[in-house]
C-alpha cells in the first residue's frame, strides 16, 4: 500500500462529497461531457519539488494524449481549479459528477534513491456513483539522466492502458531512421569499416557493435583507405594497445557512425530510445544532430550545416543489455545568421531547420560496445 499519508488522507476525506453531486458549474463546462475526469494530485517527495514537477508533467502529457487520440476524458489541473473556485478543498465538495462520469484521482509518492534513480509510488481512485471506490497501484522506476520525464512517460502510458485499454503502438517508419538492413550497413546508416564499426548478430538478429580497442593510427590509415575506395571486407586485423591504453581509439577519438539525414519538425517534442551494453563503466552516446541549409565561409552557396545538438549519455553498470531513453524538443527558431558582404553591406539570413540525424559513439573504456533498437519517434505521436 503506498504510504503517501496527505493524498490518501486527502482522498478518505472527498470520497463522501463525490458521491453526493452538488450542481454548482454550468452544465456546459469544460468536463461535463467527459465519460473519465482526472484530477492529478500533487505528489509527494523527498526531495523538495521533484513530486510536485513530476506531477505537473504527468498532467501535461496525460491531457494531450487524451485530446491526441480522441479519448472520452478530461483532465484538471490544480491550477484550472484555483481558477474556478480558489479553493483545491472545495473543488472536491461542490463538483458536480452525473452517474455516466467516473472521478479518476492520482495520488503518489516518488523518492529519490540516488543520484539520477527515482521511484515513483503511483495510485489511481477510480470512483462511480454509487460503487465502491477501486484502487490501482504500481511502481515506476528510472536510471536516466532525465528522470522525470521518463517517469512522465511510463506513468501516462500505464493509465491510458488501465483506464482506455490503449496499448502502444509502433510510430509510424517515417518517424523513425530505417530499420537494420544486410551487408556491410544497417539500411538507413553510413556503412561499417569492419576494424572498429561492425554489423553483426546479436540475441535479437542483428546489431551494430564497437570496438575501441584498436590502435588509433591504425584507424586513421583505413579510414583514408575506405574513403579511397577500398572495400570494409578487406579490413586488416585490428593492432591492440596496452594498458593504460592512451593510444587506443577509445582513448583519442572514438568510433562513431551516422544515420541518414530525417526530416525535422521545429519544436516537436521526440523520444529516443536505444538498448546498449558494453564494459562496465563504458561510455556509450547517441548524439542528435539538426542542420540547416546556409552559405558557405567562402560564397553563397547554401549547403547543409549543424546548428544544434544534444545527447543521450549511456552510463553502463553492467554487461548486460539495457535500455536508455532521452526526451528532448527542438528549438523552434535559430538565431539569424551575419555574413559581411564588403566594407559596408551585411546580409542577414533567418535559418530553419529542416534535418535531424542520428550518432551513436564510444570511446571509454576501451572495449566492444553494441547498440540495438535505436528508435526516434515523437514523444506526443
Amino acid at each position: 500500500m503506498i504510504r503517501s499519508v496527505n493524498s490518501i488522507a486527502f482522498i478518505s476525506l472527498i470520497l463522501p462529497a463525490v458521491c453526493q453531486p452538488v450542481k454548482i458549474f454550468a452544465s456546459d463546462n469544460d468536463w461535463s461531457g467527459a465519460e473519465k475526469v482526472f484530477v492529478v494530485m500533487p505528489i509527494n517527495s523527498t526531495s523538495g519539488d521533484q513530486g510536485r514537477s513530476l506531477a505537473d508533467s504527468i498532467q501535461i502529457r496525460l491531457r494531450s494524449e487524451i485530446q491526441e487520440k480522441k479519448l472520452n476524458g478530461y483532465v484538471l489541473s490544480w491550477a484550472e481549479m484555483e481558477i474556478y473556485l480558489q479553493d483545491q478543498d472545495a473543488f472536491f465538495e461542490k463538483l458536480g459528477l452525473s452517474k455516466q462520469q467516473e472521478l479518476i484521482i492520482l495520488h503518489g509518492k516518488l523518492t529519490q534513491l540516488r543520484q539520477n534513480k527515482m521511484t515513483a509510488e503511483i495510485a489511481l481512485s477510480r470512483v462511480t456513483f454509487g460503487q465502491d471506490v477501486r484502487h490501482l497501484e504500481q511502481n515506476f522506476e528510472s536510471n536516466d539522466e532525465r528522470t522525470k520525464p521518463i517517469l512522465s512517460i511510463r506513468v501516462t502510458d500505464y493509465i491510458l492502458q488501465e483506464i482506455f485499454h490503449q496499448v502502444e503502438k509502433p510510430p509510424p517508419a517515417s518517424t523513425r531512421p530505417a530499420r537494420w538492413g544486410k551487408g556491410y550497413t544497417p539500411k538507413g546508416w553510413d556503412p561499417v569499416d569492419n576494424l572498429c564499426s561492425f554489423w553483426i548478430k546479436s540475441d535479437y538478429g542483428k546489431c551494430i557493435m564497437f570496438d575501441t580497442d584498436v590502435r588509433q593510427d591504425q584507424a586513421w590509415d583505413w579510414w583514408k583507405a575506405i574513403k579511397a575506395g577500398v572495400k570494409p571486407a578487406d579490413a586488416p586485423k585490428p593492432i591492440r594497445t596496452d594498458p593504460p591504453h592512451y593510444d587506443a581509439v577509445g582513448g583519442i577519438e572514438g568510433v562513431k557512425l551516422y544515420s541518414d539525414y530525417m526530416e525535422a519538425i521545429p519544436g516537436k517534442t521526440y523520444l529516443l530510445s536505444v538498448r546498449v551494453k558494453g564494459p562496465i563503466k563504458g561510455n556509450a552516446m547517441i548524439f542528435v544532430k539538426a542542420y540547416a541549409l546556409l552559405p558557405t565561409s567562402k560564397s553563397e552557396t547554401l549547403q547543409r550545416r549543424e546548428v544544434w545538438q544534444t545527447y543521450l549519455h549511456c552510463v553502463i553498470g553492467d554487461e548486460n543489455w539495457k535500455k536508455y531513453e532521452l526526451i528532448f524538443t527542438l528549438p523552434k527558431t535559430l538565431p539569424p545568421v551575419e555574413k559581411k558582404m564588403g566594407k559596408e553591406k551585411t546580409k542577414i539570413r533567418q535559418p530553419k531547420l529542416q534535418w535531424i540525424r542520428l550518432m551513436p559513439y564510444a570511446n571509454w573504456e576501451v572495449g566492444k560496445y553494441y547498440f540495438d533498437d535505436v528508435a526516434l519517434c515523437p514523444a506526443n505521436p
